[in-house]
């Protein structure tokens, strides 16, 4: 998570829309950045230690981005999702 507080930080700084999203499933928990870095264009990147940066398609809202991630990366299913 450390990474994760990092990037969204050096992100805020240079006028990125970032936030932090912790996301549980039934087997493990998990913090990922999810940014805007293309503003208006309906395109959110994520990006965690493990899988680096991912293109998605959603809205920036926790459960969406969660969902639109977890399926992108595991496949596994969302209990949680929350901002950091």
């Amino acid at each position: 998570m450390p990474q994760a507080v990092a990037l969204t930080e050096g992100l805020r700084v240079k006028g990125v829309n970032a936030r932090v999203l912790l996301i549980g499933t039934s087997r493990w928990k998990h913090a990922i950045v999810c940014f805007d870095y293309d503003p208006g264009s309906n395109q959110l990147w994520t990006w965690d230690a493990n899988w680096k940066s991912i293109r998605i398609r959603s809205r920036l809202n926790a459960d969406s981005c969660a969902r639109a991630w977890l399926q992108a990366t595991s496949g596994a299913g969302l209990v949680w999702a929350e901002w950091l």
